[in-house]
This record gives structure tokens, sequence and C-alpha cells, in this order.
């Protein structure tokens, strides 16, 4: 008898299709009965009849497209994969970004597009990482998208065997892995830190921020994976990365799939081993735009707000030696004092830190968090002015926490600066799309400004997350606030629009600082 799986093999390929962007034809029909019948069995089902019967019922879940996802899509993956390409992108792509431009910091926005565990995005990040011993006048920031949320969480762990180092230079294995068992080895943080990683379904009909941002990108990343579409999906793609590429930027594909790359905006330009493709016309001197999404000579304005990130560095044990010794132990007591409303005295001590701080080699981090603290104390005490140079300070030396973005965006309330406040909030959400009080707060600006619709938006949006937390939890960043508090003030709707939508619980009774 017939299986339902090869009766309905078309409209089940098409449903796949639809749904994924992968393309299962005719000659690809064992591949797509392994996968979907390792994800009958793992989501329980009693055979593959079954399971094709739920697919064709137009009622999958979540849930079940991302076990099917797991199972149809290949983690085939390497660090440093095609070395021509890596030479390319440090001797012309990156190197010219700097030597060509005007002295100053140099941003570049990077997207691996169909990231898997995330070899690739951290071997630009490596990359990056050795060009900056040189000049430090290069950051980026580097985002990796993949629709299968398995290999994002294996990204994210940073944990790799040695099959992953196969065309891996042992100096680069020892600089930057650290060995835990005989084959496991762990990334260091300073790369990974480099990298956001979000779940993204390039065939969805509306892709998230930043990604569907026009001219947001100096240079996207998307290799051996136009294999997996049909004709039409690729071409839809494509337009979209041209769409998303800055004047000047390149899209990167595998040499195989090179052929399927025609569009107009896009010329294919030949390097050693390798053939890129750059928006714009053929022959123009600039490798890289200086419209860069982060670039400081001006944003383009339909870029909105994406603040430049540098790659953090990771401190040397000399820098470590000097956090242990005196670092934490002062600012702990200065936040001790923060915390009993002794905010004279904390900011007095975080005063004294800040001046030793400044004047010796303290990693990053702890500067950064000696700012905060003293910006939260002199908020407290009124003094909103040099309390916002200091959040700022603090943004500027650690630009991938959202908390000193939040902080911003609760000062710049308390001086009715609502451009700034929603700026900051926007910042706030890019780095952290489930920040609650975020959420909140621009609910509460959304209703001063008589935004119903906004106002709904992010109070749900904050509401839901909210109703999935222990109602006894205490929220981060809210100074003491719990889950049930919050919920019950959202709740209020007349009244909650009214108030400063922050909580950070200050004696002062200034919203959120």
């Amino acid at each position: 008898m017939m299986s339902l799986l090869k009766k309905k093999y078309s409209e089940i390929s098409r449903f796949i299709l639809s749904g994924t962007g992968l393309f299962f034809p005719e000659a690809r029909r064992g591949d797509l009965e392994k996968g979907l019948q390792a994800a009958a069995r793992e989501l329980g089902f009693k055979d593959l009849d079954q399971f094709a019967g739920r697919l064709l019922s137009n009622s999958v879940t979540g849930h079940e497209m991302d076990v099917i996802v797991e199972h149809l899509t290949i983690g085939e993956s390497f660090f440093f994969r095609d070395q021509n390409l890596f030479q390319v992108l440090k001797n012309n792509i990156f190197f010219f970004k700097t030597a060509r431009e005007p002295a100053g910091k140099h941003f570049l926005t990077i997207w691996s597009a169909g990231c898997c565990s995330g070899e690739e995005p951290y071997s630009i990040s490596m990359v990056l990482d050795q060009m900056k011993k040189t000049d430090d006048t290069l950051d980026a920031v580097i985002f990796a998208t993949d629709i299968n949320k398995h290999f994002l969480k294996k990204a994210k762990t940073g944990m790799y065997t040695r099959w992953s180092f196969r065309n891996t230079p042992d100096d680069i294995v020892r600089e930057y892995f650290i060995q835990k068992k005989a084959n496991r080895f762990e990334l260091s943080q300073h790369i990974r830190s480099c990298v956001i990683f979000r779940q993204l379904n390039l065939k969805q009909p509306v892709w998230p921020e930043p990604f569907n941002r026009p001219g947001a990108f100096d240079l996207i990343l998307f290799r051996n994976v136009l294999m997996y579409f049909d004709s039409h999906t690729i071409s839809a793609v494509i337009k979209r990365f041209h769409n998303s590429l800055a004047p000047g930027g390149w899209l990167v594909v595998s040499p195989s799939e090179t052929p399927f790359v025609d569009h107009p905006g896009l010329t294919s330009v030949a390097f050693p081993g390798v053939v890129l493709h750059r928006k714009g016309e053929s022959g123009k001197e600039n490798v890289l735009s200086d419209n860069s999404a982060f670039s400081q000579k001006g944003s383009h304005p339909s870029r909105g707000m994406m603040p430049p990130f540098p790659c953090r560095r990771e401190p040397d044990k000399k820098e470590k030696k000097k956090e242990k010794d005196f670092g934490p132990s002062l600012l702990q007591h200065a936040l001790d004092l923060y915390e009993k409303g002794r905010f004279k005295d904390c900011e007095y001590l975080v005063g004294k830190s800040l001046s030793a701080l400044e004047n010796k080699a303290f990693p990053r981090l702890l500067q950064a968090r000696a700012y905060h603290l003293m910006a939260k104390a002199q908020a407290n005490l009124g003094r909103l002015e040099p309390a916002l140079g200091h959040c700022r300070n603090a943004a500027d030396l650690e630009k991938l926490n959202p908390d000193h973005r939040y902080l911003l965006a609760t000062i710049y309330a308390s001086l009715d600066d609502r451009e700034n406040e929603k700026k900051s909030l926007d910042q706030v959400l890019f780095l952290d799309p489930d920040h609650i009080l975020a959420h909140v707060q621009l609910g509460g600006l959304a209703r001063k400004q008589a935004r119903d619709d906004l106002f709904e938006k992010h109070l749900g949006i904050a509401k839901k997350m909210l109703q999935k937390e222990p109602p006894d939890d205490i929220i981060t960043g809210s100074d003491g606030m719990t889950v049930r508090e919050l919920l019950n003030l959202i709740a209020q709707d007349t009244q909650y629009g009214k108030k400063n939508l922050s909580f950070n619980g200050l004696s002062t009774g200034r919203p959120g600082l």
C-alpha cells in the first residue's frame, strides 16, 4: 500500500518550501523522507504516515516546525572554511575600510546568514581580533542568524570538537580556545561577545530589525545555503539582501552558488580564488561604503539608531590581578551604600574609585560598572546632567550591555527629553528584545503621545513575558519590584498611563535611575 507521504509528496514538499524555503524536488525525496522520519520520532508520532497527515492538516505548531527544520538542515561547518575568502576579507575588504577612510574609528556591520553552529561568524571575529593587534581603529558588530534553533543553541555555548578545526592553524586554536576535555574546546569569551545570534527564517514575509533595514550591512555572508532553495526563493532572498546592503557593501556566497546571484544592483568582482558581489556600479574606488551603518561620519537617514558595538577585549592577567586586588571590593562597598540609600556616600566612594581606574589600566568592564553606579547615585541626588555624562561613559565602554542604555533612557525621561528617551529604549530592545522594563517604559511614552496602538503593543509584550515568570521574582533592573507588583500596575490602565513607566524603585521617586 502506498504511503501517504508518497501519495502527497508534492503537496508536503510545497508545505516545507513555503514554511522554510527549503526545496525538496523529486530527486531529493530520500532526504526529505529521512528528515521527516527523524522529526516524527522525536515528536512522538507512531509512524511517518501519521506525521504526514499532521503536515497536511495546516495545524503544525511552531515547536513542531522547529523540530522539522532541525532534521532537514545540514549542520556541516568548520572554522575558516575557504581560506581564500578569509584572506580576501582581511587583506582587501577589512584592510581598505581603514586605509581609504579618514582617521578615526571605523565600524563594520556584518551579517552571517545561515550561520549554522557559529564557526563562520566566530572566524570573522577572530580575523578582526588579529587585525586589531596592529590597528585598533577597526571595530565591528557581527550578527549571525539561522532557522535552526538547535544550531544557534550550540553556537552560543562556544564549545567545539577537533573536527571543527580541520582548516584552522594550530596557533589560532591555542590563542582562542581552551581545552576542556580530550575533544572539547571552548572559544574565548571576548571573541564570542562580538557576535549576536538571532533565529531568522529568511522565507518569512517581514524580517525583523535590523535585517530589514535598507543599507544596514557592509558585508553579508550567505554560503552553502542557496543550493537548497528553489529559483523563486533565491531571487527573493538576493533582492532582500541587496536592500540590506550599504552602498559599496559586499555579498558573499559559495563558489558553486555564484551563478545564482543574478541582480542588476550587484556586480561580481574577482579576487584571488574567490568571487564576491558588490552593491553599486563596477569600477568605483571605495571598497566599503562611507555610509556604513556604524560609521561615525553620519548615519544613513533610513537606518535609525544602530550604535557602534566594538568587540570587548579580554583583560590580561595583569589587569585581572588589579581588578581582584582593588576594583570589585571598593565598588561592592559603594553598591552597598547605594542600596542603603546613602547616595552621597556612594557618590564619594565611586569618585575615588574612578580616579584610580582612569589613571591605571583596569578592565573596561570594571570602569563601565563604576560609571553606571555613579550615574545612578547622582541621579538620585538630583544631579541629572553629570549623571547623564557618566552613564554615557559606561555605554561607550560596554556597548553591548543594554542596562547602560536603559539607564540613559530613564535619565532622559527625568529631563523630559522624549526624543532621546525613545532612542535609548529602541537601542535597549535592539540589544535585548525581551527587556521587560524597556517595553513598559515605551508603553508609557506612547501613552503620553496618544499612541494607544503602541501603548497596547508594548504593554502586551511586557505582560506576556511577565506571566511566564514566578509572581514573587524580582524583576532584573527594577531595584526590588516583583513580577506580581508590575502586573498589578499594568492592570490599572488609567492610573498606569499617568505614570512615567520606568521602575527602579528609587527613594527620590525619580523614574528608573
